[in-house]
């Protein structure tokens, strides 16, 4: 059987509903409010560096790339414009415009492939410059006359100490190949005879 609720009663209610529902929504801002506050701003870090074909002739596809940033980092991605055959699993940190190793510094590198990019995750501290290689599918420069010669374009974005990224900063170079030489002959000119 059901009873009547006086509206006395039932004006309560819905006041006390209404208090509950304002209370849970204040919770809800709290929670939320810290959780916004915890995501890092873009980095202030800045990176610059370079690639260029690898040195080993028997390695036409490989791309050497370097680079430095502002502030000290502990991850870094490298994107291509080219799709990726393969890439050192670890890059090496070296002491700013030498060859000597920074020991405590290194990468570990992994992603798919092929790919378009693949991420590094570490330590580099500022004034240390970043050493690594990738490979593409095909030649940077080409291999027959008739090919255009390729120019990939590279880029890095980086994760600093505090996790906030910034990027992609481009890597000049390589430097252009050589045009590919034709083919064709050109005819050799006729002398003009004056009389």
């Amino acid at each position: 059987m059901n009873q009547a609720v006086p509206p006395r009663q039932r004006s309560r209610a819905r006041a006390l509903l209404a208090a509950i529902g304002a209370l849970a929504l204040l919770c809800c801002a709290l929670v939320a409010g810290p959780a916004r506050a915890a995501t890092p701003a873009p980095s202030a870090v800045t990176c610059s560096g370079h690639v260029d074909r690898g040195l080993d002739a028997t390695l036409p596809d490989q791309i050497d790339y370097l680079f430095a940033c502002s502030g000290s980092i502990k991850s870094y991605t490298v994107l291509a414009s080219v799709p990726i055959g393969g890439f050192s699993v670890d890059a090496q940190v070296f002491a700013h415009g030498t060859e000597t190793i920074v020991e405590a510094d290194s990468f570990f590198c992994e992603g798919l492939i092929p790919g378009d990019g693949f991420n590094c995750t570490g330590q580099a501290i500022v004034g240390g410059d970043v050493k690594g290689s990738f490979e593409t599918f095909d030649p940077v420069c080409g291999t027959g006359l008739v090919e255009a010669p390729r120019r990939p374009k590279v880029s890095v974005v980086i994760a600093d100490w505090n996790g906030a990224t910034a990027g992609p900063f481009r890597l000049r170079g390589p430097v252009p190949c050589t045009p590919a030489k034709s083919a064709v002959r050109r005819k050799p000119r006729r002398k003009r005879h004056t009389a």
